[in-house]
């Protein structure tokens, strides 16, 4: 039986052959046959001479006893307990547990008594005459060892499914928030990114349209490929190209930020948009009178990690622009990091004064 409960749920098929109100009854017809055959085994509950029992007598004795187990166990696991112990109401719980279990070995002693010594057991029923005379603390011991056992499996079978739910509540929040983190991502690049372009408007429109033509192949990956959870380190390589080189449009000298790969990315998987705060911040702050390079991206593939690292001059007359570590932009790079790779990153943020450093080591997988 424990082995066709364990087939169902093993394979998808016995879903439909086994619904799950019907696979709940197989588990507990189950195990109260386990219970009734480890009765047996034990010889009963030692109430009685066991040199005068035999298989037949065992059955029908403990056959006997099975209902009544299974009442007083299903009453203190699914009602009393439930009901009392959650609402802390200790003294009614105290109270009619004391009441349902003189109840039920009283039952038992009935059952015994007038049924079964008289039957399969005339040399102790006369042995030890009067209803009252027997061991309490033996027939306790035989139902509420049992009373126990049901009661530890239903409690440990519900924690395991509040954890069950618990985990995907996490799961779900989880999902939920860096949802909301990728969605503000968007917003962002596209306000820095318009802010650009409505500098060039005026200054050089010919520069304005190609910005927005950047911009159109920048938006072409975002709507495509961004939504992915994770896409190929190329692919955000090759965005990083083209949002430098729409940074680049509105620079005067050429080559002021510089990008450098090395290593292979074939085969590496990140979240889009993880690198691009970087740099964002470095141009909004960077020092644009800075000789070139004023801005230094390096990108580093090792065998199980990245190393990423931007630098940039700080406008020494603008001491308020200071690159801010708890912008939007950042405190979101932050927060995803933490819930994408949780104890697989090291982000560090450094200023001497005169040059901004963020420097990302991330392990990767392929």
């Amino acid at each position: 039986m424990i082995r066709l409960l364990t087939l169902c749920q093993a394979y998808p098929f016995t879903m439909v052959l086994f619904p799950s109100k019907i696979r709940r009854l197989l588990k507990h017809l189950a195990f109260w046959l386990f219970i009734l055959a480890f009765q047996i085994s034990r010889s009963g509950s030692k109430i009685i001479d066991t040199n005068l029992h035999d298989f037949r007598s065992l059955l029908i004795e403990h056959s006997l006893m099975l209902p009544l187990l299974v009442i007083i166990s299903y009453f203190f696991a699914y009602y009393l307990l439930p009901r009392f112990l959650s609402a802390s109401r200790y003294l009614p719980l105290f109270l009619l547990a004391i009441c349902s279990g003189a109840f039920a070995i009283i039952m038992m002693r009935v059952i015994l008594y007038f049924y079964v010594f008289p039957e399969f057991y005339p040399a102790y029923y006369e042995k030890y005459p009067g209803f009252w005379n027997f061991n309490l603390a033996q027939y306790t011991f035989y139902i509420f060892s049992t009373v126990a056992i049901v009661v530890m499996i239903k409690y440990a079978s519900q924690l395991r499914r509040v954890e069950r739910i618990r985990y995907q509540l996490e799961q779900q929040n989880l999902s939920s928030e860096l949802a909301l983190l990728r969605s503000q991502v968007n917003p962002h690049f596209l306000f820095n990114t318009l802010n650009n372009i409505n500098v060039l408007v005026k200054k050089d429109p010919e520069l304005t349209q190609k910005s927005i033509v950047k911009l159109s192949e920048i938006m072409r990956y975002m709507l495509i490929e961004a939504v992915n959870e994770k896409i190929l380190l190329t692919r955000e390589i090759e965005y990083l190209n083209n949002y430098i080189g729409l940074l680049s449009l509105r620079l005067e000298q050429s080559g002021y930020i510089r990008f450098t790969v090395t290593g292979e990315g074939q085969g590496v998987f990140i979240p889009p948009m993880l690198l691009v705060p970087f740099i964002e911040n470095a141009f909004k702050h960077g020092f644009k009178d800075a000789p070139a390079p004023g801005i230094v991206v390096q990108l580093g593939i090792a065998e199980d990690k990245i190393l990423y690292c931007v630098e940039n001059f700080i406008n020494p007359n603008k001491i308020s622009d200071t690159p801010d570590s708890n912008g939007l932009g950042m405190a979101n790079l932050k927060r995803r990091l933490g819930l994408l790779y949780p104890g697989k990153h090291k982000l560090e943020i450094h200023t001497d004064g005169k040059t901004y450093r963020c420097k990302l080591e991330l392990e990767i997988d392929k």
